[in-house]
């Protein structure tokens, strides 16, 4: 969703805000798509302090669907913005074929937010938008990315 110059995304929409590529064409960096095609399901989060301010204040561990979203790295180019993390991966999901992607996910930034030119990004790698709980939490996203929650 675009607001403004604003951006909010979740799941694999967030890719076009989060390249798996070399060049810093966006605000976020992933791993490159090999890395993200993981199985779906449930997956634990844990929202940050900046998290529990612009989202909502859930303390602990959330859980909450994953479905190809990217596994949010910084992006180490100088001419972007540094993103904010919001929540972090406390578990994971991963293929069996791919063992060697075990830990990726843990402790990775699992929703990040930005300022970019004249407006904000938002992006959700996990799908608060596919459960009724986070209906509050989804509606705060929006509000952010317009410039409506500081």
């Amino acid at each position: 969703m675009r607001i403004a110059g604003s951006q909010v995304g979740a799941g694999a929409v967030s890719h076009v805000a989060a390249p798996a590529g070399d060049e810093p064409t966006n605000v976020f960096a992933s791993f490159r798509a090999q890395d993200w095609k993981r199985r779906t399901g449930p997956v634990k989060i844990e929202l940050t302090e900046e998290g529990r301010r612009i989202l909502g204040n859930m303390p602990g561990e959330i859980e909450v669907w994953y479905g190809s979203g990217p596994v949010i790295r910084p992006a180490g180019f100088d001419r972007l913005p540094d993103y904010a993390p919001l929540a972090y991966y406390r578990t994971e999901l991963r293929r069996k074929e791919n063992p060697q992607k075990e830990g990726l996910m843990i402790g990775a930034t699992a929703l990040a937010a930005a300022p970019y030119g004249k407006g904000r990004v938002l992006i959700s790698s996990p799908h608060p938008d596919f459960d009724d709980r986070f209906n509050d939490w989804n509606c705060r996203e929006v509000l952010w990315a317009a410039g409506r929650i500081d």
